[in-house]
């Protein structure tokens, strides 16, 4: 049902705004509200909707949370408090196992021997004559054309 009433709104926009904002059309954005107050009189749908949206609040409204017996809460205070061991016992095994006495110490050699490798390995300049990546970086940009993409040449 997308019938515009004369008041310009549709059922379908006078049912998103009845779930997003409830059935006090005070709640409701100014011009949605005077629409919807327009709309009511003239339409028996909107008016059957907005009841029902009425009857949920009232009915959520008197919905009430049971209150938590004592044998739920110690359950899970007890629960928690069993995390929280669990938690404090890696710390421990951390603590035991050296902490960051030995982890920085670890890295710090882990970078290192990054770094010696890699001066070791053989450069990859080329010396036999080929084209080596600084001549292939010159290449490349003597190719771009003005626009930043590929000159591509056409054979004439």
């Amino acid at each position: 049902m997308t019938k515009t009433t004369n008041t310009g709104m549709t059922l379908e926009r006078f049912e998103d705004l009845l779930d997003r904002h409830g059935s006090e059309l005070a709640r409701w954005p100014d011009d949605a509200g005077i629409a919807a107050q327009s709309l009511l009189p003239a339409s028996p749908e909107a008016r059957a909707l907005h009841a029902q949206a009425a009857a949920l609040e009232q009915r959520l409204a008197g919905f009430h949370a049971p209150d938590l017996s004592s044998e739920l809460r110690c359950r899970l205070l007890d629960d928690f408090n069993g995390r929280r061991t669990q938690r404090a016992w890696l710390a421990l095994l951390w603590l035991q196992l050296g902490g960051a006495r030995i982890a920085v110490p670890a890295l710090a050699a882990a970078l290192m021997l990054g770094l010696a490798i890699g001066s070791w390995l053989p450069s990859t300049a080329v010396t036999d004559g080929g084209i080596g990546s600084d001549d292939a970086l010159a290449l490349l940009q003597y190719d771009l054309g003005n626009n930043g993409d590929w000159a591509m040449e056409t054979p004439q």
